[in-house]
């Protein structure tokens, strides 16, 4: 039961990567190891996996659910069947062989299962009853075998047979975990494999082990304790049902500690993250491990190497989108005003502007961009009419006139026709009339500014007449 490492940034989460050469943690969150290969955030070293084991939950502090693992609907009617039909026994003996052969084989589709991360109950069907198709027959010839060699253990001498019986009695659990993953009665009779399995659980095996015996005592417990109060017919339902809901439990709990130690058990084909919510593959996983690393960085104070790679991954080309991927330019858009470089913030503001404006779930944000940029330079404006007029819309609609005002105010200066206004083969610019009409409409119904709005309506006709 070694100690868990606990990842530098979620102090509550096991970590699932390190380090060597910063000596950090990572966990999921911080590193996502179903985005390709990701090195570390900080350095760019290749990380050393610290194993899934870290990161799943110890079975000791699972033992409620393991109680509640058989209570699903579809299992308590499989053992209800099997309760009534244990009714049959008191005609026929071979019924109750019958029923411990089908909780059995059920127990062992459960113990693969739950070994494989499964943490939900497999269903009851035909197909999962018809797998290993044997076990529950050869789990009966090893406890024979067993058995003889305990007898055999006795006649040599009482200690001897108590000290082979007390082993064999420990190893119980292991053949039935050797006989599910490598559906070999051999291995599962060679105490070799036992005490692999034993020395590499550790500790947490004689636990299971003492948990496993407080399961079939209380099975037991139970029944003698209804005996005697309940009617033959009744108290041969019950106990059935009392033995295979146990039991179900014992081998949930016996797959657990598979799932839990698989690595050191040398187990493989377990589903990570089977307990969690189903994670972003694609841009979405790319984007969110990207500003994961961001995070990293400026946690660790590493503001302009934040800055870099932000700069670095908005030039890459196809960065997801024609315009850059927006959470990035979000991020290095805050960095830029955290640092007051107003230089990149006037240079990327255009760009994160220009982004925004061609995003239709975002446009209403780069009239704040743009209230940012004027702070550093207050004649900033954009290189583009089109885009220009467009901010001045988005502004207006929020209720911010003055600064759509600012940006409408001599449009025609700053994006002049054509000069050659006779020349119908040159193109004229259709955004100025429609940016003076603008501010005619501001000016008219919100400024109530009467001179100034005939100023612009005056300068729209104009500029409309130019471009027909």
């Amino acid at each position: 039961m070694a100690n868990k490492s606990y990842c530098k940034y979620h102090p509550q989460t096991p970590s699932r990567q390190y380090c060597p050469s910063c000596d950090i943690h990572f966990c999921s969150q911080c590193v996502k190891p179903d985005i390709d290969k990701n090195p570390c955030p900080i350095c760019k070293n290749e990380l050393d996996s610290v194993g899934i084991g870290n990161t799943i939950t110890p079975f000791w502090e699972r033992i409620p659910r393991f109680f509640a693992y058989p209570a699903t609907t579809e299992i308590l009617i499989f053992l209800t069947a099997l309760s009534v039909l244990s009714l049959g026994t008191m005609v026929n003996k071979m019924l109750s062989v019958l029923i411990t052969f089908l909780v059995l084989k059920y127990g062992y589709v459960i113990l693969e299962h739950t070994a494989e991360g499964h943490l939900s109950s497999p269903t009851v069907s035909a197909s999962n009853l018809g797998k290993g198709n044997h076990l529950p027959l050869q789990q009966v010839v090893i406890f024979v075998l067993m058995f003889f060699i305990i007898g055999g253990a006795f006649t040599v001498g009482a200690v001897v047979g108590i000290l082979v019986f007390l082993f064999l009695l420990l190893s119980v659990p292991a053949t039935v975990m050797i006989l599910a993953l490598e559906k070999n009665i051999l291995k599962a009779i060679n105490p070799l494999t036992w005490m692999g399995i034993m020395s590499r659980v550790g500790k947490a095996y004689f636990v299971l082990y003492g948990f496993l015996l407080l399961l079939f005592a209380g099975a037991g417990i139970a029944k003698q304790l209804l005996a005697p109060i309940l009617p033959t017919a009744l108290f041969a339902m019950v106990a059935t049902f009392f033995s295979g809901y146990f039991t179900l439990i014992m081998f949930n709990l016996m797959g657990y500690i598979i799932y839990q130690y698989h690595e050191p058990l040398g187990f493989d084909g377990v589903y990570e993250f089977e307990d969690s919510p189903e994670t972003n593959t694609g841009t979405a996983a790319k984007t969110e491990a990207f500003l994961s690393e961001i995070n990293i960085l400026l946690a660790e104070g590493m503001i302009d190497e934040a800055k870099k790679r932000l700069k670095q991954a908005l030039a890459e080309p196809d960065n997801f989108a024609q315009y850059g991927n927006l959470d990035y330019h979000q991020r290095y858009h805050k960095l830029l005003l955290l640092s007051k470089d107003k230089k990149e913030v006037l240079t990327h503001g255009e760009q994160y502007i220009t982004a925004l404006i061609h995003s239709t779930q975002s446009s209403s944000k780069a009239v704040y961009v743009y209230a940012d940029c004027i702070k550093f330079k207050p004649d900033f404006y954009l290189s583009e009419s089109e885009h220009t007029y467009q901010l001045a819309e988005a502004a207006q609609s929020q209720g911010k006139y003055d600064l759509a005002l600012r940006l409408v105010n001599k449009f025609a200066q700053r994006y002049p026709n054509n000069p050659d206004q006779f020349d119908k083969r040159l193109p004229k610019n259709p955004a100025i009339p429609k940016a003076y009409f603008l501010g005619a409409k501001i000016l008219f119904e919100r400024k109530h500014q009467e001179a100034q709005q005939k100023k612009y309506w005056l300068l729209c006709y104009v500029n409309f007449q130019i471009i027909r």
